[in-house]
């Protein structure tokens, strides 16, 4: 009898030991180990915030040197005459640069222009998808104060390509 009752007391003391670990478990390392895997994505998210901070410090010389280009070409057009000329130049580059071929471009009827403020220009083109996605992102990015007040793409039978008409407006300050 003595060893049953020595037998079943070693249980018990396994049995409240466990409970006593579980609890300690539960109460204590879990709540710990969850706080340090929330503070380690929190330290992965402000390194990655920390690396594209220093990307765009790296490109700052570059985006400076563009803003300098583009203001200085500005500055030798006079704001209601030339800046259609300027547009129509921007608009070039952008479509050469995300492969859109541009068909026709001329100002807008002064009616579509909403104010005096603003030129429209109506733009037609030809491209695959791709390339009308970067270059209507570009055209909305652009410095030149450039925005797309309507667009209509067409597919062209028998080509993989889509005519695109493109209703563009500048803003700019006159004098």
């Amino acid at each position: 009898m003595l060893k049953k009752m020595k037998r079943q007391e070693i249980i018990l003391a396994v049995a409240v030991v466990t409970v006593i670990l579980a609890a300690a478990f539960h109460f204590l390392i879990a709540p710990v180990a969850e706080q340090n895997d929330t503070l380690d994505k929190r330290i992965k998210q402000s390194q990655a915030k920390l690396s594209r901070y220093q990307w765009l410090l790296g490109q700052k010389d570059r985006l400076e040197s563009r803003y300098r280009q583009l203001n200085a070409a500005e500055n030798f057009l006079s704001p209601a005459k030339d800046a259609v000329v300027a547009a129509f130049q921007e608009l070039e580059n952008l479509a050469q640069k995300s492969g859109v071929r541009i068909v026709d471009i001329r100002p807008a009827n002064p009616a579509e222009s909403d104010a005096s403020r603003e030129n429209a220009i109506n733009l037609k083109a030809e491209a695959d998808m791709e390339s009308y996605f970067k270059f209507i992102y570009d055209v909305e990015h652009s410095l030149s104060l450039l925005k797309i007040k309507s667009l209509q793409l067409n597919a062209k039978a028998g080509t993989g390509l889509l005519d695109g008409d493109f209703l563009i407006s500048q803003f700019f300050l006159p004098d």
